[in-house]
């Protein structure tokens, strides 16, 4: 298998989906596609199908594909091609898996899942061998106007070790049918590289680079194979990407398309690429569908939609649309978010939309009118709420194709702001009586609302809050620390509530104090002998600058209490020497930058030294 590398994704406000070449009314009729899975795709560490339960692969996904919405993530389905069929059934399309052990054929009319009751017949890096019969269905099945999309693998890689790989496997049923030999122009050869490149045909009308799913700009091979290209046996045979340091000759293809008869196939060299990371557990799986990057998900998906058999009749203007809805999510209130709608033009003719619009003045399209030919047009929708609530609306398209007006529904959501306090109590400990020891927590906005926090206070004089927030308001994601100080007076147990008042649906946020005013500054924070041996979570935490780290001694032992960095440098040592049995406080006052840190304590008993105790724990410093 392939490994991938991780990148970082960059978050926008405005939002441009996929475009999934959605038809409406006639513009689109629904195609069928078929992915194999009678050739071993599973073997090993593969799972190129789109759908399996209990690591077998079925004739229909399940959920079933009627359930797929706009918003179902491919996770939905469990197979490493499971990004490829949502993202086709999204389109309005029809996939199906051709299980193990059913027959590959063309023209049986007893067999339900006969090449000929499809469009598409996809086989991503096959481990077994076609039969004969199998070659001749596959090879009538494309000259009778299917579909063919062939996915190799670099050479030796034989999952289930029966001798043959992908590059065997795809080269025998071009080179030993019995319709034509050579019949797409094209072999795999039995390289193995890994590469990214961009050397990439330039034609901005080609169909695979330029398609309905967007433009193809990088392609990623993670162990993978070249093509060779012979236009001799067939004419037609064209390399779509090379091998980045290549000529764009007849060598060192890694993406070609041919027709043949009526129908036409195209390959490519590597498994990778549409491997989405995702699967049957227990196999190596890598997100080659998403990597950053590249346009693996554009390259299959306008791969597919150019092998399905074309429409004849294009005449009357045509409606595509990228999305059948457009879900704006969670946008704060007084916040707003873009949402791009891409429409495209099936017909010849001009689509001429004499009129965009909306109900309600939560949503709005800066475009109102246009005229689409051979281009797209990008129509940019903003929700703007003013409120917290659940919000819906339809954009309508009037235009002049059979299916006016387009009723494209909205949806989007103004949450309430959500405060999280950490931590959710704040215990001073003991404290010497006339003193004064003063701790921090943190509010967090866990929501893309803003939260307005109006007041904080306590019902007593010994708990008052030190450092008033500068600002009231927390911006979403946000988090800001507050200092309360504790001053007992007497030698008592001491407890009240810091009141937050604030615009979430808590608006009244009750925070639990306590302390322990004692006489004199020990450092146990209990009057009992401890039975073993711990290390408590630090207070607060997160902090800064300052926190404080607790733990127990049962017995006399010599101790130590260090803390460290994420890379295993010590940075501070809170304790080093012989402690009686008791429980006790260390202060760490930080000097270092923001991070998380980790503390460890190592105790030994002094009257056994088997009795050892060590244990660490995670801090967060906040500056």
């Amino acid at each position: 298998m392939k490994k991938f590398s991780s990148g970082v994704v960059l978050l926008r406000v405005t939002v441009v989906l996929i475009a999934l070449h959605i038809s409406v009314g006639f513009a689109f009729a629904q195609k069928k596609f078929l992915f194999d899975a009678t050739k071993a795709e599973t073997a090993g560490n593969a799972d190129w199908v789109i759908d399996e339960d209990s690591n077998i692969p079925g004739r229909f996904p399940t959920p079933p594909e009627s359930t797929v919405t706009q918003s179902t993530p491919e996770t939905y389905w469990t197979g490493a091609l499971s990004s490829w069929g949502i993202a086709l059934v999204k389109m309005g399309h029809h996939v199906e898996t051709l299980p193990a052990g059913k027959p590959i054929s063309y023209g049986d009319s007893t067999n339900p899942q006969d090449l000929k009751n499809y469009d598409v017949y996809i086989v991503d890096e096959p481990n077994v061998a076609f039969t004969s019969s199998e070659k001749t269905a596959i090879m009538r099945f494309v000259q009778n106007g299917g579909g063919l999309f062939m996915i190799s693998d670099h050479a030796g890689a034989d999952r289930n070790s029966d001798g043959w790989d992908a590059v065997r496997i795809w080269n025998d049923l071009m080179r030993n049918n019995s319709v034509q030999s050579l019949p797409f122009g094209m072999l795999v050869d039995s390289t193995n590289y890994s590469e990214t490149t961009t050397n990439i045909l330039s034609d901005t009308s080609n169909p695979i680079l330029n398609g309905p799913a967007g433009p193809v700009s990088q392609l990623k091979f993670s162990n993978g194979a070249t093509i060779t290209l012979n236009p001799s046996t067939n004419a037609t045979v064209r390399g779509i990407i090379w091998r980045s340091s290549s000529p764009q000759t007849l060598t060192n293809v890694m993406f070609a398309t041919a027709s043949f008869g009526a129908g036409k196939v195209c390959l490519i060299g590597d498994s990778s690429p549409a491997d989405d990371g995702t699967g049957a557990s227990g196999n190596s799986l890598f997100p080659g569908w998403t990597d950053v990057g590249v346009s693996h998900s554009n390259l299959h998906l306008n791969a597919s939609l150019w092998l399905v058999r074309k429409d004849t009749a294009f005449t009357i203007p045509r409606l595509f649309l990228s999305a059948r809805s457009l879900s704006f999510g969670d946008v704060g209130m007084n916040d707003s978010m873009d949402v791009t709608l891409k429409v495209t033009n099936g017909s010849l003719n001009p689509l001429i939309i004499d009129s965009i619009y909306t109900s309600t003045a939560a949503f709005k399209s800066l475009t109102t009118k246009a005229t689409v030919t051979t281009d797209t047009l990008k129509i940019v929708v903003t929700f703007f709420a003013k409120k917290v609530g659940a919000f819906a609306d339809t954009l309508f398209l009037r235009n002049n194709s059979d299916t006016s007006p387009v009723k494209v529904p909205l949806s989007g959501n103004s949450p309430f702001s959500i405060i999280n306090i950490t931590p959710q109590t704040l215990n001073f400990g003991a404290t010497m009586k006339d003193s004064v020891k003063q701790l921090v927590f943190t509010i967090t906005n866990n929501s893309v609302s803003y939260l307005d926090v109006d007041a904080l206070y306590t019902l007593t004089k010994d708990f008052q809050v030190v450092a008033v927030l500068a600002n009231r308001i927390i911006k979403k994601e946000d988090t800001v620390a507050v200092s309360i100080r504790f001053q007992p007076d007497s030698i008592r147990q001491y407890i009240d509530t810091l009141y937050i008042v604030n615009n979430s649906q808590f608006p009244l946020a009750k925070f639990p104090l306590s302390g322990l005013g004692v006489s004199t500054g020990v450092s146990q924070f209990t009057g009992t002998i401890p039975k073993s041996f711990d290390l408590f979570q630090n207070f607060p935490n997160p902090f800064n600058p300052a926190t404080v780290i607790r733990y127990s001694i049962p017995s006399e032992s010599r101790v130590k209490l260090e803390i460290f960095n994420t890379i295993g440098q010590r940075v501070a040592t809170l304790v080093d020497g012989e402690r009686n049995a008791g429980n006790y406080e260390a202060e760490w006052k930080s000097a270092v930058t923001s991070g998380i840190y980790f503390y460890r304590l190592e105790a030994v008993a002094n009257d056994d030294p088997n009795k050892r105790f060590l244990e660490t724990k995670k801090m967060l410093l906040l500056r």
